[in-house]
């Protein structure tokens, strides 16, 4: 993996704030992207949430955001709605089939 978008809000971030970082010279950094870029960026590199819902594996983990890798991993966040824990899981498609969501 190279490339990871993802959004952040709360705090300091009134609105949803995209970064996307790249891994350049062995070291993660924010990669800049225009403004005027923001929505064909989004549009070329992110699924939508229902997509990804429509894949049998996935319909009954509680996501909250994902990314997709080249090779088609799926890196996703779960949340447990009861504690407000969660953690970041992985699925690869091996054989045209995606494997277990692993954590």
């Amino acid at each position: 993996m190279k490339k990871l978008s993802f959004t952040r809000s709360g705090g300091k971030y009134k609105e949803p704030t995209l970064f996307v970082m790249q891994y350049k010279n062995h070291k993660w950094s924010r990669k800049s992207i225009p403004s005027t870029d923001i929505n064909k960026y989004m549009e070329r590199f992110n699924l939508s949430m229902s997509e990804m819902k429509n894949l049998e594996l996935f319909k009954d983990i509680p996501i909250v955001g994902f990314s997709v890798s080249s090779k088609r991993t799926f890196y996703f966040y779960v949340l447990d709605f009861e504690d407000g824990s969660g953690h970041m899981s992985y699925s690869r498609l091996i054989n045209d089939k995606y494997e277990k969501p692993k954590k």
